[in-house]
Parts: C-alpha cells; sequence; structure tokens
C-alpha cells in the first residue's frame, strides 16, 4: 500500500469501495458534507470499532481517528468515537472514573462539577478524550499538574486485528508488567483506538483566584514570574505569559500594554486568601493588576489555547531557567519578526515555550513555497534544545504541508525511528491507521 496522501492506485479504489460498502451495510457510514470524497464512520461499541479496523486491515483501507488526519487522505475516512460518550463506572472514594473515549472535556467538567471532583488539566470544550490521552496533549497547568499520561490508570483499546484489549488497572496502585498505558498514551492513534479509559481524578480545590497584570516590557514581566515562581510553598497553580495580539476577550481588547501575565492561584481557602496580599506584592512592577474570577480567566485562556488551522505549532520543553530561554528567543527574535502574525507564548514554569508560525498557501499553481526560513528556524530551536538536553515537538502543522522538520521527539535519529518503525508494524501491519505525524511508511506486504 502507498502513501495514504498519494493518488489511489484502481486496486485500491477498488479495495475503499468494497469498504466503504462494508461500512454502510453496518449502518455506520455518513457522508462528510465538508470534506470532498469524505466519509464519517460513527461506531456505537468497542467491539465495532474492532470490527471496523479489522475490515480496514483485511481491505489495506487507511482510516484516521482525528479529523485533522483524516482529511490528509487521499479518500478521507474519518472514525468518529462521539458516541461513545457513557460513563461506565464512578468510584468516589478512590478518586476514579471509568468512561468511553468519545466524551468531550466539556461532558467530563459539567459531570465531575456535580460530583465535587476534578480533572485539573483545561483543554478547550470540544476537545474529545480519545485525543487528549492518544496525543498526551500538554495543557496550560502542565508544569504544575503534569500531562495526561499523569492521570490514566486503564486503557481499553481496539486493535487492527480486531480484539478490543485491556491494558492497567482500575486502581492507583497497581504492577502489571509492561505498562501498556504509556505505549497508546502518545502514540497519536497509530498503535490501536482508544475506546475507553479510567482517570485517576483530584480534589476540587476550595478556593481559585486569578489574576491579570499588564507590563509594558517582557524584561519586567520576567522578573515579576522570577519571584512568583520563587515563593516557598504558595498555592500558584498557573502562570502564562500573553502577547497583546493574541487576546481575544472582549475585556482586553482595548488594552494597548503590549504584556500580559496570567496568575491562577488554587487550594485551601485560608491558604490561597493569604497569599492573595502577596501577590500584589510580587507583581509590583506590573501598571496594572486585576482580580478575575477563575471561571472568567479560565475562558480566555481557552480561548487563547486555540490555534488557527493554518498555523504551525510548535513546542520546545526544556529543563532549564527562564533567562536561557529568553536570552535564546532574544537572538531569534529578529528571525520571528519576518513572519506576520507569529506568537510567542512562554510558560517559565512549565519549562515550556510554544512557537505559532502562520503558514499561507501558494496564491497561484506552480508559486514556491518559502519554508526554507521556516525550517531554518526549527532547526534552530531543534539544536538549541539538544543542547540543553530537551526536546522539540510539533504539536500541529497545517492540513496538506509537508515539511522536513522532525516529528514526535525524534530529529533524524535512526535507531529511535527504526524503533517506533518496528512497534507500528507489529501492532498494525497493514499501516490502516494513519497520523500526519508518523515520520515515516510503513512498508505492507
Amino acid at each position: 500500500m502507498g502513501s495514504p496522501i498519494e493518488p489511489a492506485t484502481q486496486s485500491q479504489s477498488s479495495a475503499i469501495k468494497a469498504f466503504l460498502d462494508w461500512a454502510s451495510s453496518q449502518d455506520i457510514a455518513q457522508p462528510w458534507d465538508t470534506v470532498s470524497h469524505g466519509t464519517i464512520l460513527f461506531p456505537d461499541t468497542a467491539q465495532q470499532v474492532a470490527e471496523i479496523l479489522k475490515k480496514a486491515s483485511d481491505c489495506r483501507v487507511c482510516l484516521a481517528v482525528n479529523r485533522k488526519d483524516a482529511v490528509c487522505l487521499e479518500e478521507p475516512i474519518w472514525l468518529n468515537l462521539s458516541k461513545l460518550d457513557q460513563i461506565v463506572d464512578y468510584r468516589k472514594a478512590d478518586f476514579t472514573l471509568k468512561l468511553q473515549s468519545g466524551m468531550t472535556v466539556y461532558a467530563l467538567r459539567n459531570l465531575l462539577r456535580e460530583v465535587d471532583h476534578s480533572f485539573p488539566l483545561t483543554y478547550p470544550d470540544e476537545t474529545m478524550l480519545a485525543d487528549l490521552v492518544a496525543e498526551d496533549r500538554p495543557a496550560l497547568e502542565a508544569g504544575f499538574y503534569g500531562y495526561p499520561r499523569d492521570y490514566v490508570l486503564a486503557l481499553e483499546v481496539a486493535t487492527p486485528d480486531g480484539l478490543v484489549t485491556k491494558c492497567g488497572a482500575d486502581v492507583v496502585k497497581n504492577v502489571t508488567g509492561y505498562d501498556l498505558n504509556k505505549l497508546y498514551t502518545g502514540s497519536h492513534h497509530t498503535l490501536g483506538v482508544i475506546t475507553g479509559m479510567t482517570l485517576k481524578l483530584a480534589a476540587v480545590a476550595e478556593r481559585k483566584q486569578g489574576f491579570w497584570a499588564e507590563y509594558p516590557a517582557v524584561d519586567l514581566l520576567l522578573e515579576d514570574v522570577a519571584k512568583l515562581l520563587a515563593e516557598p510553598g504558595s498555592p500558584l497553580c498557573r502562570c502564562e505569559i500573553f502577547q497583546r495580539e493574541r487576546l481575544t476577550d472582549s475585556l482586553f481588547q482595548a488594552t494597548q500594554t503590549p504584556w500580559h501575565l496570567y496568575v491562577q492561584l488554587s487550594g485551601q481557602e485560608s491558604h490561597v486568601k493569604a497569599y492573595e496580599a502577596q501577590v500584589s506584592v510580587l507583581c509590583g512592577q506590573a501598571i496594572t493588576l486585576t482580580r478575575l474570577p477563575a471561571t472568567q480567566a479560565l475562558i480566555v485562556c481557552k480561548q487563547l489555547s486555540r490555534y488557527p488551522e493554518s498555523a504551525l505549532v510548535v513546542e520546545l520543553a526544556l529543563p532549564v531557567g527562564v533567562s536561557a530561554c529568553t536570552a535564546f528567543f532574544e537572538e531569534i527574535q529578529q528571525e520571528l519578526n519576518d513572519y506576520p502574525g507569529v506568537a510567542l507564548q512562554y510558560q517559565p514554569a512549565a519549562g515550556l515555550a510554544t512557537v505559532v508560525l502562520p503558514i499561507h498557501e501558494p496564491a497561484e499553481e506552480g508559486e514556491e513555497r518559502s519554508d526554507f526560513s521556516v525550517q531554518s528556524l526549527l532547526e534552530a530551536i531543534s539544536e538549541f534544545a539538544k543542547s540543553h538536553h530537551g526536546f522539540l515537538q510539533i504539536l500541529q502543522y497545517p492540513i496538506g504541508w509537508e515539511f522536513l522538520a522532525s516529528r514526535w521527539n525524534f530529529p533524524r535519529d535512526p535507531v529511535a525511528s527504526g524503533m517506533i518503525r518496528r512497534i507500528k508494524e507489529l501492532y498494525d501491519p497493514a499501516n490502516v491507521l494513519f497520523s500526519r505525524r508518523l515520520p515515516f511508511e510503513v512498508e505492507v506486504s
């Protein structure tokens, strides 16, 4: 089978037609109205997902669980898990929740609000838990609360050979051989389809308080951030830096101040209240400091976390301090200025930097894309990450755009890429599960 984004041969077209005819007979296929020649599959159960994958393997047909991956296929087939959205088991005393993976973050948050538990990572409302876990997607609170993998106790996975398998256990302390949860978490839907999961929950904070500070210069902002992070025993749970261009909420659109800082406290009532006055002192170089309800600030940050589909989004994770990262980005700032609409978000507490590069398609057929400068910038960031024992990860790149840049944190490493290739060939020998982030093709015999 050739590359998923290459035109299908006649035999492949016949196989795709046979697969779609079968899917229609099972009453799970619908036309994808917004995508030419596209089809959406809506399975009702995990077993039905496994049957779809088995049929796709038999027919040698590619499909994708992520919508953005699916539109890259020559014959787009999107395996949509939205009907798998039920709660299976909730154990309040154990702080665990077992549920199907098609549930959205919005539905999960509403459910937990009723039972006095929380999932401490913040994502846009429409994010599906299957995508969140399969991509191990970083959240705004990653530096304080970790990643999705840290909250996954067990997974239910449908595999391309038609089986529904389970790994992990529904308890916090468990040792049962290889930790396959970690293998599937972050696999980007390329080894199997996550159909269910058991999550470890957190207690609801007694009090949350947000602060929004405005700064005339980034160096003043970073000095105050360093003070906030150095404070021992603080209830600080979020510390985010934003440029004015990224502000979309009407509350802040009128401001002319170039740099903004959002600080959120979370914890016991007495602890948070005692620290609120200290925030005003530590953010002493801010022009203004506004107290915000945590719910309002949450909406603002969710809007800021959404990137346009035409953008290349690169995350740089480093085990170094604020000064090293700041100095590096000052060095490449001139290069960043060459790109209209470039946004740089830096999370000092998490050791993360996110660069958003808007990429524009050629205006006319035959016009060359100016990807050389983009590639040079990515290589510079990657080299900096390697020299400081960090890593570079492409979180998103534009639909239909092929980059030479490495993916999955393994830049030009034949040993690591070879290992991933062997795992992929073992779990998905027919290469039916497609992801744009897979840095190679799997040969199918």
